[in-house]
């Protein structure tokens, strides 16, 4: 009967809207949508998770402290963006391919003007390579890798390609040069703190064909910076979190559903293993070898149902007329005595033990009134 009444596979809501109309046993909502929440078919319909609450980096507190890396493609050339994370200072050059062996050319070439940060966020691919790790670890500096599939969380350097591409365009239309965009681009201020990212960077401007005095060419230090940069922080944070939602934690051995990128769909899996970084998880889809695993950010995960859940039906069980699906139906007043328990106190005590329960509509146990206890009622 529940395979009839989710044949269609509607929502919890309207197979319970429409089994009421129709049928009855005790445990019926309950017995719905643990199968609902069971069925294979509307899993993998589910719609894609609501975003969480925002998780942001720690603000940089000086230059070149964090810097963050990825690739970009145009023109059918590959180069390799890099900005820091205090400034925004944009670093952008081109790529012979996306090999360990060329970004670690071009970063050695940055770390001999600028130094060597502390940390440095990537994707995965080439920069979570062996040769890259070793050259890394020589230098004693962290690598953080982002989630697969969640750009989001190196969204600096997301940020950073998307306006070398918008110079890039530009630059066709109009004939500038790259490296025109970029000296613009450093010498005016950001919204956010009304300093240039070279004011921020090298703690002076720079001079550009727009006419400027002397004296606003001169070193100058920034004073309440991290408090601006915290406010700003703070503030992204509180917009951000008013559509977000705070997502369960996972466990290893948890069933989960897997977003599928190429499908669209929720796939099957467990949970293996926490990741490296937060929110992080090493999961496996069941219809995937064991020992091919994946990283995911909680955001594509979903905790399932367990297939097998027991529905709730533990009454006397009749089997309806024509139903040949294996589904049961229970009658409303059929009671159930556990094994041990004092008979004579149940509403079956003065009846024989193999005689069957009398069928017929639940009612409400009525009790005589305390006046009429020494009257026999007929």
């Amino acid at each position: 009967m529940l395979n009839l009444i989710h044949e269609s596979h509607f929502g919890i809501v309207k197979c319970k809207q429409r089994a009421r109309t129709l049928l009855y046993w005790p445990n019926m909502c309950s017995d719905i949508e643990t199968m609902i929440k069971s069925c294979t078919v509307c899993l993998s319909m589910l719609p894609a998770q609501q975003k969480e609450e925002l998780l942001p980096y720690p603000n940089a507190k000086r230059p070149w402290e964090r810097i963050s890396s990825d690739f970009m493609e145009f023109g059918g050339q590959d180069y390799l963006v890099v900005v820091d994370a205090y400034s925004n200072w944009i670093e952008v050059h081109r790529a012979r391919d996306k090999s360990s062996k060329t970004v670690i050319a071009v970063l050695k070439m940055l770390f001999s003007q600028f130094g060597i940060p502390d940390i440095h966020v990537s994707d995965n691919v080439p920069f979570n390579s062996k040769e890259f790790r070793d050259f890394a670890s020589g230098l004693d500096m962290q690598l953080v890798f982002t989630s697969p599939r969640y750009p989001q969380s190196n969204g600096r350097a997301e940020k950073a390609v998307a306006i070398v591409k918008g110079f890039l365009r530009k630059g066709v239309q109009s004939g500038r040069e790259l490296s025109e965009f970029l000296l613009d681009y450093r010498a005016s201020p950001l919204n956010h703190i009304n300093l240039s990212p070279a004011s921020l960077f090298l703690n002076r401007n720079l001079k550009t064909k727009l006419p400027v005095h002397y004296c606003n060419l001169e070193p100058k230090v920034n004073l309440n910076v991290e408090a601006k940069f915290n406010k700003r922080s703070t503030d992204q944070k509180r917009y951000f979190d008013e559509s977000a939602k705070t997502l369960p934690p996972l466990a290893p051995g948890d069933n989960v559903l897997i977003w599928n990128f190429d499908k669209t769909c929720w796939d099957q899996g467990v949970v293996v293993d926490l990741g490296s970084g937060p929110r992080s998880y090493l999961v496996r889809r069941f219809q995937d070898p064991p020992s091919t695993c994946l990283v995911r950010n909680s955001k594509f995960l979903r905790r399932r149902c367990a297939v097998n859940e027991p529905l709730g039906i533990e009454e006397e069980e009749v089997v309806t007329e024509g139903d040949s699906s294996g589904n049961v139906l229970v009658e409303p007043n059929a009671e159930v005595v556990e094994e041990g328990t004092d008979r004579s106190d149940s509403a079956m005590g003065d009846r024989v033990g193999s005689q069957e329960a009398v069928v017929g509509r639940t009612k409400r146990h009525t009790r005589p009134p305390v006046h009429l206890q020494n009257y026999i009622l007929t």
